[in-house]
């Protein structure tokens, strides 16, 4: 049975990372939030309830989760779509189509909103290649819980112990494992400073393992 792969997106499909970085420095900065204290908080893969329910508490902010968490996505996806062009991670289209045409399934499991994923997919050319796709708002649990991976592998039927995950984040790789799913680490990115330690493989290139894959090889 060929093993089924569910990619996070941020940092292993899109490089969102500097996007976002500028956009929440702004943004934080307008809510009155020290962007520095803030990013000591961790919030890197995690949902945007959590994200916010943790700033609202660190920070005394007046607003209600649910609009703090409204103005950030909409003010973000105008931000995004400005753009003249989003960056995808080197190798990242290569390697999904190269598991397609060898017949893996293939799911997407991502903290961010589903506007956001679909807005990176739609743009990116991506979206027709995942059978499935869940998004932060899909599930009550934020990584490093692994209820995302499960319901990626539920919808498609799939057993845990037959799925990969390809991440980027350290609360990724450990949802990952807590699902009892193989996990591979991608640390191709110069800015990716993440502790993936506990990945069963660690992975640079993506697009040399799109070669890889196409010759039917899975790396061990």
């Amino acid at each position: 049975m060929k093993p089924v792969f569910i990619f996070d997106m941020d940092g292993v499909i899109v490089d969102s990372e500097p996007l976002s970085d500028l956009y929440q420095e702004s943004h934080f900065r307008s809510l009155g939030i020290d962007p520095i204290r803030a990013a000591s908080l961790s919030y890197r893969g995690i949902n945007s309830r959590t994200l916010w329910t943790n700033l609202k508490a660190e920070f005394a902010l007046e607003q209600e989760v649910e609009a703090l968490m409204s103005l950030s996505r909409a003010k973000f996806l105008a931000f995004l779509n400005e753009q003249p062009k989003l960056p995808a991670v080197p190798g990242a289209r290569q390697l999904i189509r190269s598991l397609g045409r060898q017949n893996h399934r293939l799911a997407l499991a991502s903290s961010a909103g589903r506007p956001r994923i679909d807005l990176f997919l739609g743009k990116l050319g991506l979206a027709k290649h995942f059978e499935v796709i869940v998004s932060g708002d899909d599930v009550t649990h934020a990584k490093p819980h692994p209820e995302i991976f499960q319901a990626a592998a539920n919808r498609l039927g799939a057993s845990y112990k037959h799925c990969i995950v390809i991440e980027d984040a350290k609360a990724g790789v450990a949802a990952a494992k807590a699902a009892g799913m193989v996990c591979w680490g991608f640390t191709g990115l110069p800015h990716n400073t993440e502790d993936l330690s506990a990945a069963d493989i660690i992975i640079t290139d993506l697009a040399g393992l799109a070669k890889q894959i196409r010759t039917g090889q899975l790396p061990q």
